[in-house]
């Protein structure tokens, strides 16, 4: 039998008292240190801030958001500000629950000691950039967690989805619309006299230009007014169709809830047509124009100045149920499957109509395509003037021939 020599014994007693000298945790090693979430909550002032801006084009008169952002107090209170383009600024209040509270945390400070976006950028045109700021120390500057496009990474949309799900969506504010100012105030401020110029030019005037009563304090409006009606500069008061065109902004998404709103809106609805003339070669060059404004449906348009069109007749109720009511019915792909149909309109077809708004934006519907017809839109527009015009729509035919 070996006898174990002293050195042995020696190393055995020493590793049992270093064995015996480890706390006993289970796994042999030391406790993760705690936080104390109530210690934390304790603290006062800002803890973290998260911001964003639109970069998408803010136009004038429009009350969009144009930024928002979230200041989370070492309490966990949460107050939300929404900036506006007009309107004064919108705040929310919550109060974050404690599973959310520890998650923002424990995101900030692992920012705060690991820096992980510090070389992460995202190349966009245009949309939202976000910064997110922690402020670990009331004695420090805030730590800069990540400032930029952040579309693609998923941590960051984590915090954003988490702060917004506290809050209902950002809504539209309209824009609080000073009132125009009426003929009569108009012509009150400026002595004129009646019949000196026609009420029907002054009150286009007033809609086109937008007219306000602090803008006459500043502006001769009466003397403007007269010289565009001698030099005969009529697109000004609203009566070129080219220009109110030109002038409008297109309004892109038109999905029918967007097409709907807009027809409910509507100043104008003016519609282009170039119609082949059946056992001809010729096409018939079709414009109509729905004023909404002054209730009236004028054919035959003079696109430069819509008052020396062909025909002009009241818009009745009816018709004007039609248009707005069922637009959208009317809007389709389906073409003619009878070829003899088909031959009638043999070479070409097109149509575009726009459909202006109160405050200068459109939409643009149309069809440019050969040997096609949209016979649903074809339908609704032929209706539309039968109604008007009290007869059926005949093709004109070019008489020299």
């Amino acid at each position: 039998m070996r006898k174990r020599s002293f050195v042995a014994l020696l190393l055995s007693v020493c590793l049992l008292a270093s064995c015996s000298a480890v706390p006993k945790t289970g796994s042999g090693k030391k406790d993760k240190k705690t936080v104390d979430y109530d210690e934390l909550r304790a603290k006062e002032g800002t803890m973290f801030y998260m911001g964003t801006y639109s970069c998408c084009i803010q136009y004038e008169g429009e009350n969009e958001w144009t930024s928002y952002s979230f200041v989370v107090e070492w309490n966990g209170h949460v107050t939300r500000r929404v900036n506006y383009q007009v309107t004064d600024t919108l705040y929310y209040e919550a109060d974050l629950n404690d599973k959310d509270y520890e998650k923002l945390y424990e995101f900030s400070e692992r920012c705060l000691k690991k820096d992980p976006f510090r070389n992460y950028s995202e190349e966009v045109c245009d949309g939202q950039k976000w910064w997110f700021d922690y402020y670990y120390s009331e004695d420090e500057e805030p730590f800069e967690i990540y400032d930029g496009y952040c579309y693609n990474e998923d941590e960051l949309n984590e915090i954003i989805d988490m702060m917004r799900s506290y809050f209902p969506q950002i809504e539209y504010i309209p824009y609080p619309v000073e009132e125009i100012v009426t003929v009569d105030e108009f012509k009150g401020w400026y002595g004129l006299a009646d019949g000196e110029i026609d009420d029907e030019y002054i009150e286009d005037f007033i809609f086109f230009w937008q007219v306000k009563p602090r803008d006459m304090q500043s502006n001769d409006y009466k003397s403007v007014l007269a010289d565009l009606i001698a030099n005969e500069n009529f697109e000004q008061l609203g009566y070129s169709m080219d220009y109110n065109q030109m002038c409008s902004r297109e309004i892109t998404d038109e999905n029918r809830s967007t097409l709907n709103y807009t027809l409910i809106d509507a100043c104008w609805i003016y519609m282009t047509l170039d119609i082949p003339v059946p056992d001809t070669t010729d096409i018939d060059e079709v414009t109509m124009l729905v004023d909404f404004r002054k209730n009236r449906v004028y054919f035959d348009v003079d696109a430069n100045n819509y008052q020396n069109s062909g025909k002009c007749v009241e818009l009745t109720d009816d018709v004007r149920d039609m248009l707005i009511g069922k637009f959208s019915w009317y809007v389709d792909d389906e073409e003619y499957e009878d070829s003899s149909l088909r031959d009638c309109y043999y070479e070409i077809y097109i149509y575009n109509s726009q459909f202006g708004t109160m405050d200068y934006g459109y939409i643009d519907i149309n069809n440019f395509s050969y040997y096609r017809l949209d016979k649903d839109f074809d339908a609704y527009w032929q209706t539309i003037y039968e109604m008007s015009f009290g007869e059926e729509y005949v093709p004109s035919v070019d008489e020299a021939e």
